[in-house]
């Protein structure tokens, strides 16, 4: 049987003489074409209204195979915005300087650590934590072995008045803890739990023990780049690599390192040149990975503001890493599909899910990442975007572990980041709920703790989820322009059908008379005017409606 062109192949010849290379007969009458290339069409005529059909003709010719052709959404929006969006993996994989770079600087092994964990017990100063020590070197190990393939083989607890002195600790707990390492052949890397080690610090470190030395920023880094998902996050990793590979590169082109990272001599140049062309290359690649952020932004931008359009609440859930977060909205959602793990950031992209308060009405409520302590500011900076459907949520809810021996300087830890991000009235009219209740050991914490205003819950079983719910609602119906009003409406009304397409209705119960409807909605101010309009029209046209509104 003899197949003839479709309708887009019939367009496709057409324009032929347009491209630069040949068509194949296998492409033009192959009936396949039908289904895989079905977006044609409407990419055509949308560049013969733009003028663009000869640069789109030109591009086509000299960048797609033909089996991809239009088998995408980037390519859609490559012709819409004039410029290519490129796959972000292709984008970093395919760099080879940035993969040496990386091997280089973090040298992240795939077989993994056996690590040496030192918790610095700092007495005073910036990077005193408010956690208790002990509570500090949990939460340290876990950061490491969240790592695949990473595991703690030995830790201890060192006091230092000095954590930003060249050897970190005091000569007596430095020299101890070098023949306690040397001791030790199991190890092959060391972990200093602080925020950043200094170039001083690291070159000296690596230099004494003679394997690789990590702090806090390296190993929150490569959590987040080993469980990234989304486009957005992994420019943010790669982005937030920078600043650290840049302040690494004196000491290991500047002759002052033995060993890299990975504990192998460095063969690379010491020139200033070479340094220079260092820089130079890591300026031209933060430009590039901005531009793509910007655009990948871009799109988010206008997911949120069609979120926005729609009208629905947004209630943005907030907490410290771990504290049950994606826990609270599977049982504030019911869904399914929403899995939590018990493991630091879990959670590392923005997720949106749908859910219904008991007045009926639809809210989105987002998942965000996680926060912990003792993180550069810069690092915060790189994710800081991560929050920004919690700046504009109506609703702010906070989740705390309230089992955790530490959950009070968590919870200052969240408010001190979310003071300088989000509007401070929204930070005090906070939900705060305290999740994990029955791991609770006695009565004593949970009697100190209920003489605040808050709400105990238990994800898993769900106590306490129907209260939050109602908490919830009285919250967007207090701040938001989300109101709730009864109407009085005439049985068989159009105006009934109007609001249950334009509002969230509560109840509608005959009155006395059994001839009208008492409607009880939930609506924006902006619904309720447009209702108002509609009243007026339909009263025009002699239409039973409503014989009285009440707000």
């Amino acid at each position: 049987m003899t197949l003839q062109p479709c309708t887009t192949c019939r367009r496709f010849i057409r324009f032929k003489h347009m491209f630069k290379v040949a068509l194949r007969p296998d492409f033009l009458y192959s009936h396949c074409l039908r289904r895989q290339y079905s977006q044609l069409n409407t990419l055509l005529r949308k560049c013969n209204r733009t003028s663009q059909l000869p640069a789109f003709v030109s591009r086509l010719g000299s960048t797609l195979k033909w089996n991809r052709l239009f088998c995408t959404n980037s390519y859609r929006e490559e012709i819409l915005e004039g410029h290519p969006d490129e796959d972000i993996e292709e984008l970093l994989r395919r760099d080879e300087k940035y993969q040496e770079y990386v091997r280089e600087y973090f040298s992240i092994p795939e077989t993994g650590q056996r690590v040496f964990l030192i918790q610095p017990n700092v007495k005073r100063g910036p990077q005193r934590s408010l956690s208790s020590i002990r509570s500090q070197l949990e939460e340290s190990v876990a950061l490491v072995e969240t790592l695949p393939n990473w595991k703690v083989v030995g830790k201890k607890i060192v006091a230092t008045k000095s954590p930003d002195s060249k050897p970190v600790f005091g000569k007596g707990n430095f020299a101890s803890l070098t023949s306690e390492i040397q001791n030790c052949p199991a190890v092959t890397a060391i972990f200093i739990s602080l925020n950043m080690l200094n170039t001083i610090q690291w070159t000296y470190l690596q230099n004494v023990w003679k394997i690789p030395v990590y702090d806090r920023y390296n190993i929150v880094l490569q959590i987040f780049k080993e469980y990234a998902k989304t486009k957005e996050v992994k420019l943010q990793v790669a982005l937030a690599e920078i600043p650290y590979i840049r302040s690494r590169l004196p000491s290991v082109h500047g002759g002052s390192l033995s060993i890299t990272a990975g504990g192998t001599k460095h063969t690379g140049g010491t020139t200033p040149m070479y340094l220079e062309q260092r820089y130079k290359y890591l300026q031209d690649w933060e430009l590039k990975l901005k531009k793509a952020l910007k655009k990948v932004r871009k799109q988010r931008e206008i997911v949120r503001q069609n979120r926005l359009k729609k009208q629905i609440p947004i209630v943005a859930v907030v907490g410290y890493t771990n504290a049950g977060k994606t826990s609270i909205i599977k049982a504030l959602t019911a869904d399914a599909k929403l899995q939590p793990v018990d493991q630091l950031f879990a959670t590392l992209d923005v997720t949106a899910h749908a859910g219904v308060l008991p007045n009926h009405m639809t809210v989105i409520y987002i998942d965000t990442v996680g926060f912990i302590s003792n993180i550069p500011t810069t690092l915060i900076e790189a994710f800081a975007a991560t929050l920004e459907d919690a700046i504009i949520a109506d609703v702010v809810v906070h989740v705390r572990d309230i089992s955790h021996e530490d959950t009070k300087a968590q919870s200052v830890n969240v408010y001190n980041t979310l003071k300088g991000m989000i509007n401070p009235q929204k930070v005090e009219n906070m939900i705060e709920v305290k999740n994990k209740v029955d791991l609770l050991l006695g009565r004593e914490n949970l009697e100190s703790e209920s003489k605040e205003k808050c709400i105990y819950t238990n994800a898993s079983s769900g106590a306490g989820v129907g209260k939050l719910k109602h908490c919830i609602q009285e919250a967007i119906l207090n701040t938001s322009n989300w109101k709730q009003r009864k109407f009085r409406i005439s049985m068989g009304s159009p105006l009934f059908q109007w609001l249950q397409q334009e509002s969230s209705i509560v109840s509608a119960i005959p009155d006395d008379t059994k001839e009208n409807l008492i409607v009880t909605v939930v609506l924006t101010d902006s619904t309720y005017y447009r209702f108002k309009a509609e009243f007026k029209k339909q009263r025009k046209k002699n239409l039973q409606a409503t014989t009285d509104v009440t707000a």
